[in-house]
């Protein structure tokens, strides 16, 4: 269920994992998203008032890269797409 919705920074975007895309896949992400912006939210759930992505890892990181300075994001509850728990986004690199 979403909560809230609209435009964040994606700096703010705290992530969950590691990339998992490969470089050629990142690349032709970062060439689609320049060109047709970013098509799908970046879901996040907060926890202690961070912003912890849930999906749309690559769409943040690739953000990033283009100096984007807010992308369309949702704030989502828990469980969601295999995130049971808080625990299950604390992730330390």
């Amino acid at each position: 269920m979403t909560k809230n919705s609209g435009l964040v920074s994606p700096y703010g975007l705290e992530k969950t994992h590691k990339l998992t895309l490969g470089e050629k896949e990142l690349l032709k992400l970062t060439n689609d998203i320049k060109l047709n912006g970013i098509k799908e939210s970046i879901k996040y759930v907060i926890h202690n008032g961070k912003k912890y992505i849930v999906d749309g890892h690559h769409r943040a990181y690739v953000a990033k890269i283009l100096k984007l300075e807010n992308v369309f994001a949702e704030e989502v509850n828990l469980p969601y797409a295999g995130y049971k728990t808080i625990e299950d986004l604390l992730w330390v690199e």
